[in-house]
């Protein structure tokens, strides 16, 4: 990865701050999104850079939206990995964890994944190198229930999409599946309130359901000293019920 020293953070603020990888952060579209803390590119060679301040409302946007709605303390770092021929690549995923693992950020939000096999050595080795570090990653599993990685990984919060009857009777849940290696189930429907004034309601996708969840351990980690995923998964065990 290159130009790594391309942003410097405060200590004081990494405790704060949620990183968020997916396809870049917009502002100029929901009320509760108004500033980020750093907005950084990785392209298909794994080059950072500043991003740009482009309008376009892209998923990325959605998430971060999302997360402000229930964690309105959070500051995002947006890691945008930049496609190449409509595909983002494992590679780039890796330089994005280590890049805020440099960062010391202590949470990370990973809305991509893949259910291939290609680099997966690599990418169990970088996370497994953020979570020895301190970082608490969650991470958006399949919305079809297959197997999709990093979200498999034991050192990683998996998170997949409650079921639509449940979505209005709870937050989320437990969930054990060693197919899967998804932890918790949680609400993907939300309804974000645009700057034009219209409210934007997402359909019920892991993706989304990943971000309620991070933003419920970020405030989890306001309050209390978790560094490690098991402790995190241990105090949210005691607050819900299984599925």
């Amino acid at each position: 990865m290159k130009n790594i020293a391309i942003i410097h953070m405060e200590e004081s603020t990494m405790n704060s701050v949620i990183g968020l990888i997916d396809n870049g952060v917009f502002l100029n579209h929901f009320v509760n999104l108004t500033e980020l803390a750093e907005s950084i590119s990785i392209d298909s060679e794994c080059n950072l850079k500043m991003s740009s301040r482009e309008r376009w409302l892209t998923h990325g946007t959605i998430c971060a939206s999302i997360i402000k709605k229930y964690a309105p303390n959070s500051e995002i770092i947006s890691i945008c990995l930049k496609p190449k021929n409509n595909m983002t690549s494992v590679k780039q995923l890796i330089a994005a964890i280590d890049l805020l693992d440099k960062l010391e950020v202590k949470l990370i939000n990973i809305s991509v994944g893949t259910v291939g096999y290609n680099d997966l050595v690599e990418l169990k080795g970088s996370i497994e190198n953020a979570s020895n570090n301190g970082c608490v990653l969650v991470a958006s599993g399949d919305n079809h229930g297959l197997r999709a990685y990093p979200s498999y990984f034991e050192s990683v919060i998996g998170v997949a999409q409650l079921n639509e009857k449940l979505v209005n009777l709870c937050g989320f849940t437990r969930h054990s599946s060693l197919i899967t290696g998804i932890n918790y189930l949680a609400n993907g429907v939300h309804e974000l309130k645009q700057l034009s004034g219209n409210n934007y309601i997402t359909p019920n996708a892991a993706s989304f359901s990943t971000c309620y969840m991070t933003a419920c351990i970020f405030n989890l980690m306001s309050n209390q000293t978790l560094t490690e995923v098991p402790a995190v998964i241990n105090v949210l065990n005691e607050i819900t019920e299984t599925e």
